[in-house]
């Protein structure tokens, strides 16, 4: 057992000294959540889980703050990552983001399928190869882009060409060019071809 003797505030933080002449600082959070108070006994076990809960309160503030634009549960694990949080600690992190509904790969990849589709008029493939950038699910993905039907594919092509170049009819040159066109905003060569050749 220990004995809280002194609780002292600075920058934010909690140190939390005790009789025994063992020191941990901890946030706020953690702080209230525990119920801490001087003259207080303590087990060895809840002292040495103090550091593990308040590594959780920090990662999961730190994964709020950054989740102000939307994220994906692999953007928030590199970046959890990146501040040196132990993967038992992102995982828990990651678990409460998501049963809490601040992340959600599925929803993210559909939403996302939408913009770049319908806003940005890209094809499957760029949107393939933005999705997979973000850390997401090889078979989250593939499911989000078989929900692009073809018929939709052809007629954003139709229109694509049309806006860019006119109604054709093409030369070779600008056959290659439309083709290079298209296949830069992602779109695949066996669908482009029966637009323009």
């Amino acid at each position: 057992m220990k004995n809280i003797t002194s609780i002292r505030s600075f920058n934010g933080a909690y140190q939390i000294i005790t009789k025994e002449e063992e020191n941990i600082v901890i946030s706020k959070e953690t702080l209230i959540h525990t119920g801490l108070y001087k003259g207080m006994e303590i087990s060895d076990e809840d002292w040495s889980q103090l550091f593990i809960e308040d590594q959780f309160y920090q990662a999961r503030g730190l994964a709020l703050n950054y989740l102000k634009r939307r994220r994906t549960s692999g953007e928030i694990r590199n970046f959890l990552s990146g501040h040196d949080f132990p993967s038992e600690c992102i995982d828990k992190v990651i678990h409460y983001l998501m049963e809490y509904g601040f992340i959600n790969d599925q929803q993210y990849i559909r939403d996302f399928i939408h913009d770049q589709f319908l806003l940005n008029q890209n094809g499957p493939y760029k949107i393939k190869y933005q999705l997979k950038r973000k850390d997401l699910d090889d078979d989250l993905i593939e499911t989000g882009l078989a929900e692009l039907n073809e018929e939709d594919i052809q007629s954003t092509l139709q229109k694509l060409i049309e806006k860019k170049y006119g109604a054709g009819p093409f030369n070779f040159k600008e056959k290659q060019k439309i083709n290079r066109y298209l296949q830069n905003k992602g779109y695949p060569y066996s669908l482009i071809s029966k637009e323009i050749f």
